[in-house]
């Protein structure tokens, strides 16, 4: 039975967003994030295979967390929930930058429409 790896692929994705969030996407690198976790490039390289599928992962893991960001919490209408999602847009664009432009503005390679006004689509609010 191969054995687990000792750096989970979790932990991995965490760093790197911790460091796209303080650095920006010109910081992340294999290297830069084995570095910042104290180990070598093999665990990066063992759990995504290449560059490629490390960025579509972290695009992932930095959409999650910005989804999370900008969610409404506390609205009891819907013009306060829209209101509420607005202003978290806006506190992340102001708080973390270098996220908001890698998720929203196109520097992660999401192709897909993950922004405030892709919520006026019809299709995603039939429910």
């Amino acid at each position: 039975m191969p054995s687990s790896p000792k750096i989970p692929k979790e932990l991995i994705l965490k760093t790197a967003l911790q460091m796209l969030i303080r650095s920006g996407n010109g910081a992340i690198t294999i290297q830069s994030v084995a570095r910042e976790l104290k180990s070598s490039t093999q665990p990066l390289s063992w759990q995504f295979g290449n560059m490629e599928n490390f960025r579509a992962a972290l695009a992932e893991k930095a959409l999650e967390y910005a989804v999370e960001k900008t969610n409404p919490r506390n609205a009891g209408t819907a013009f306060a929930a829209f209101k509420e999602v607005g202003d978290r847009y806006l506190d992340l664009a102001f708080d973390e930058p270098h996220l908001f432009r890698f998720v929203f503005l196109g520097e992660s390679g999401l192709h897909r429409e993950f922004h405030m006004f892709s919520m006026l689509d019809s299709r995603r609010n039939e429910s």
